[in-house]
């Protein structure tokens, strides 16, 4: 230090001395001269790294630009898809069948609708006509205690059979009132 006069070891100066023990005295400016070159490479690779920064920052914003792009094209497709489902809920709200196998579905129920209508019919006219004859016949034997248990197995079992065919035809009538309500609302 100039200053205060002392001794300051310097950079690379052991190394100088320990190439040239003769203590030559251009070894130093060989050294610097080595050290000004390695000075100028690191120059050139930072400013190649730089440059390779600056390269990749421009890259990252247009990739950035790039992404924004994609999820707004993204947002738009989602909001279609939402459309299309809405369109088809309300399609299907509608009566309008969405697929093959809702129609049969519902040509199913039809058709379980008009049986269970066919067989209300029958049972009717069955009790009319049984009211009817509550009066003995003089031709008709009375029904031993066989028959009377085998026509009481049949209209039991055909009592069932109406049971189980009301409560689907409940459902799919509160099924529809749902999907009528639905209908209604906006």
């Amino acid at each position: 230090e100039s200053r205060n006069l002392q001794p300051v070891p310097v950079v690379g100066f052991s190394k100088a001395t320990a190439t040239n023990p003769a203590g030559n005295p251009y070894a130093l400016f060989a050294h610097s001269e080595e050290q000004q070159r390695w000075t100028e490479e690191l120059r050139k690779s930072a400013k190649q790294v730089a440059a390779m920064a600056e390269s990749l920052q421009l890259k990252a914003e247009g990739s950035t630009q790039r992404m924004k792009n994609v999820q707004a094209k993204q947002r738009e497709l989602s909001m279609r898809l939402l459309e299309q489902i809405r369109n088809a809920e309300l399609l299907q709200s509608i009566g309008h069948p969405k697929t093959p196998e809702e129609d049969d579905v519902a040509q199913r129920l039809g058709q379980l609708m008009d049986q269970l209508r066919r067989q209300q019919s029958a049972l009717g006219e069955l009790l009319a006509s049984q009211s009817q004859e509550e009066r003995p016949t003089p031709a008709l034997q009375e029904p031993n205690e066989h028959d009377r248990r085998v026509l009481h197995q049949a209209l039991k079992g055909q009592g069932e059979g109406l049971a189980h065919l009301r409560d689907i035809i409940e459902l799919d009538l509160r099924d529809l009132g749902i999907m009528s309500a639905s209908e209604e609302r906006p």
